[in-house]
C-alpha cells in the first residue's frame, strides 16, 4: 500500500511538474508576444513622429511661400503709387495676392490638420506601447508565479 502511494504521489508531482512547465511555456510565449506589441507600437510611435515633422516642415515652407508672396505684394503696391497707368497691373497683383494669401492659409490649415492627425497617431501609438508594457509586466508576473509552483511542486 505505501508503495502504491509512493507511485500516485510521484504520478502527481509529475502531472503537477507538467502543468506547471505548460504554464511557464504559455507565459513565456504571451511575454515574447507582448514584446513584440511593444517593438511594433514602438515603430508606430516613430512613424507618427516623423509625420509630425514633415508637417512641421511642410508649414514652414508654406509659410515662406507666402512671405514671398506677400514681398510680391507690396512691390507691386509701390509700384502702382509711382506709375498711375500701373493702376490695372496693381489691381490684378492685388487679386494674385489675395489667392496667394488664401492658398497659404488653406495651406496653413492643411498642414495643422496633418500636425494634429499625427499627433493623434503618435497618442495612439503611446497609449499601446504602455498597454503592451502593463501586459508584459502581466505575463512576467505569471512566469514567476509558474516558476514559484514548479519550485513548490518539486
Amino acid at each position: 500500500a505505501a508503495e502504491a502511494q509512493a507511485l500516485a504521489n510521484e504520478e502527481t508531482v509529475a502531472i503537477a511538474k507538467e502543468a506547471a512547465a505548460k504554464k511557464q511555456a504559455q507565459a513565456e510565449a504571451q511575454l515574447s508576444e507582448q514584446k513584440e506589441k511593444a517593438a511594433e507600437a514602438e515603430r508606430v510611435a516613430r512613424e507618427a513622429s516623423e509625420k509630425e515633422r514633415l508637417a512641421q516642415e511642410e508649414v514652414e515652407k508654406k509659410e515662406k511661400a507666402a512671405e514671398v508672396a506677400l514681398a510680391k505684394q507690396k512691390e507691386a503696391e509701390a509700384e502702382a503709387a509711382v506709375k498711375e497707368e500701373a493702376g490695372r497691373k496693381a489691381a490684378e497683383a492685388e487679386s494674385q495676392a489675395k489667392k496667394d494669401q488664401e492658398a497659404k492659409q488653406q495651406a496653413a490649415q492643411e498642414a495643422a490638420d496633418k500636425e494634429k492627425q499625427a499627433a493623434s497617431e503618435s497618442k495612439t501609438a503611446k497609449a499601446a506601447k504602455e498597454k503592451a508594457v502593463v501586459a508584459a509586466d502581466a505575463a512576467t508576473a505569471i512566469a514567476v508565479d509558474v516558476k514559484k509552483a514548479i519550485a513548490d511542486a518539486e
